[in-house]
C-alpha cells in the first residue's frame, strides 16, 4: 500500500459507500413522500394544489411506491456485495489513540448500519410479499419480476403482515436516523476537534494529515 493511501478506504469500498448512502437517504425521502400523499388525499371539490403541494402530487402514489421497492432491492444487492468485499478487503484500522470506548461505539454503529442497510429491504421484501395482489404489483427490478418472500402468509390484516409493516415503516427509519447522527457526529468530532482527518477516509478527494 503506498504512502498517499494509507488509513484509507480503496474506491470500490467509497463507491459502495456513497451510492448506498445516497440511495437510502432517497429512498426514505421516498418513503415519506408517498405516506403523505396517503394521508393527504384530495378531497372532492377541494381547492386545486399549487406551488410546492402540487409538485407534491405530480406523480400518483403507486408510482412512487414501485420505484420505492426496486430502490429497496437494489440497496440490499449493492449491500450484500458491499459486505463481501468488506470481508474480502478489510478496511484500514482505526486510529491507534482512540479510547476503547470510541471504538466500540464506532464498531457498534458500523455493524448496525450493516443490519439497517441488509435487513431494512429484506423486511419491506417481506411485508409486501404479504399482500394477496403481490403476483399482480410484484416488485420489480429493472425488468426482472421478483419473486415474493417465502413462508409470508397472505391472509388480510395476519398478525406477521402487521409487524413487519410497523418494523418497516415506524421502527427501522428512526434505528436508521440515530444511526446515520452518531456516524456523522463520530466523524465531525474525529475531523474538526480531534483533527485526525477522519473525512480523508472515505472521500476520495482529500487527504488525511501527513500523506503525500
Amino acid at each position: 500500500m503506498s504512502l498517499s493511501n494509507q488509513g484509507r478506504y480503496n474506491g470500490v469500498a467509497m463507491s459502495f459507500h456513497w451510492i448506498i448512502a445516497l440511495l437510502i437517504l432517497g429512498n426514505l425521502l421516498l418513503g415519506y413522500w408517498f405516506a403523505w400523499l396517503e394521508d393527504n388525499p384530495l378531497q372532492p371539490g377541494g381547492a386545486t394544489p399549487a406551488g410546492f403541494e402540487a409538485f407534491m402530487r405530480t406523480w400518483p402514489r403507486i408510482e412512487l411506491v414501485n420505484v420505492h421497492k426496486t430502490i429497496g432491492m437494489l440497496i440490499l444487492i449493492l449491500s450484500v456485495l458491499r459486505l463481501g468485499w468488506r470481508l474480502m478487503n478489510p478496511p484500514p484500522p482505526l486510529q491507534a489513540d482512540l479510547k476503547p470506548w470510541e471504538k466500540m461505539l464506532a464498531h457498534t454503529v458500523h455493524w448496525s448500519l450493516y443490519a439497517f442497510m441488509i435487513g431494512m429491504p429484506l423486511v419491506g421484501w417481506a411485508m409486501v410479499s404479504g399482500s394477496a395482489r403481490y403476483h399482480v404489483n410484484p416488485i420489480n427490478l429493472f425488468g426482472l419480476q421478483v419473486p415474493a418472500f417465502p413462508f409470508v402468509p397472505t391472509t388480510p390484516h395476519n398478525a406477521v403482515r402487521n409487524v413487519l409493516t410497523a418494523v418497516h415503516t415506524d421502527w427501522l427509519p428512526w434505528l436508521f436516523w440515530l444511526l446515520f447522527a452518531l456516524h456523522i457526529l463520530g466523524a465531525l468530532k474525529h475531523q474538526f476537534l480531534d483533527k485526525d482527518g477522519e473525512f480523508g477516509r472515505m472521500l476520495p478527494f482529500l487527504r488525511r494529515p501527513g500523506l503525500a
